[in-house]
C-alpha cells in the first residue's frame, strides 16, 4: 500500500467539513455488521478533549465557533470517522435523528490515513460492518452541516473512479487503499461518513476530500470531474480488527460529528 505522495495534496480542494444536503433517500436495507476490537493508535498520545456542556450543541466555555463532518458506529460506543474532523475540538458531541445528542472522545487516530475512532458516552442505534472490495456503483452517506431538527443521514450514488485513473499518474490505484469517488454531491460536511457497498450494506471505505478539477487535470493528468477522495478499507481494517456479528440498518449508524473549536 502506497501513501499519497506529498505533492499529491496540492490538489485537495477541501477536508470536508459543512454544504448542500443530498436528496436521494437512503434505502432501507437490514445488513449483518461487525463489532469490531479497537486496534492500538498508530498516532500515539492525542490531545484531551473538555467535557460536553449538558446541551452539546451550546458552545462550551471558550469556544471559538462550530464545525462538523460525519461518522458511524463500527461498535456499540465506538464511532469511525476522519481525523481532521476532529482535530483540534475542545469538545465532541455526536447527534442523529436516531441518538440524542451525546459526548465523544478521541481514542485513537491515523493521520496519514486520516481516520479516528471515537468512544460514544451514548449506545449505537445500529453498527455497521467492514466489507471487502468496493464495487464499482458505491453508496455514501453523511450530514450536510450540524443537524437540524428533523433531518436525516443523506445518500448519494458515486462511482468508483480508481479504474479510470491512468497508471502514468503517480499516486495509489488500489480501492482498499483508497478510493476515487465520482459524485458531484459529496461535499462539506460528509469527511468521515461511510462509503457502502449497496449489495452487502458494508462500509468500504470513508470521504476524506474533494478534489480541484483544474489542478488535478493540471499536475497529474486527470480529466474527470467531480471527484473525491477517501481512505478505502485496507486502512480501515488496519484501525479496527474483528470481531463477532450483529444485525443493523445504516442509516441508523451515521451520525453527525459536531466538533467545539
Amino acid at each position: 500500500m502506497r501513501p499519497i505522495p506529498a505533492p499529491a495534496l496540492a490538489f485537495l480542494a477541501s477536508l470536508i467539513g459543512a454544504a448542500a444536503p443530498v436528496s436521494a433517500d437512503p434505502p432501507g436495507w437490514a445488513a449483518a455488521v461487525l463489532t469490531p476490537a479497537l486496534a492500538p493508535s498508530p498516532a500515539g498520545a492525542l490531545p484531551r478533549v473538555r467535557p460536553m456542556p449538558p446541551d452539546p450543541f451550546r458552545a462550551p466555555p471558550g469556544a471559538q465557533g462550530l464545525a462538523s463532518g460525519s461518522g458511524f458506529f463500527a461498535d456499540t460506543h465506538t464511532v469511525v470517522t476522519a481525523a481532521h474532523v476532529v482535530a483540534g475540538c475542545q469538545a465532541i458531541a455526536l447527534a442523529s435523528p436516531h441518538l440524542p445528542p451525546v459526548a465523544a472522545r478521541v481514542l485513537a487516530a491515523d493521520d496519514g490515513h486520516d481516520i479516528a475512532v471515537l468512544h460514544s458516552e451514548g449506545a449505537a442505534p445500529a453498527v455497521l460492518a467492514l466489507g471487502g472490495a468496493a464495487p464499482e456503483r458505491v453508496l455514501v452517506m453523511g450530514f450536510a452541516g450540524p443537524l437540524r431538527r428533523g433531518a436525516t443521514a443523506a445518500a448519494s450514488w458515486a462511482s468508483l473512479a480508481n479504474g479510470r485513473i491512468g497508471a502514468e499518474v503517480a499516486l495509489e490505484r488500489d480501492p482498499a487503499a483508497l478510493l476515487w469517488l465520482q459524485n458531484r454531491d459529496i461535499a462539506q460536511g460528509y469527511s468521515g461518513g461511510p462509503v457502502l457497498d449497496p449489495g452487502t450494506g458494508r462500509v468500504v471505505g470513508l470521504v476524506r476530500a474533494t478534489l480541484d478539477p483544474a489542478l488535478a487535470a493540471r499536475h497529474y493528468g486527470i480529466a474527470l470531474p467531480d471527484l473525491a477522495i477517501g481512505p478505502g478499507v485496507a486502512p480501515l481494517r488496519a484501525m479496527l480488527g474483528a470481531g463477532r456479528q450483529e444485525s443493523g440498518v445504516a442509516e441508523k449508524a451515521v451520525v453527525n460529528v459536531l466538533c467545539w473549536l
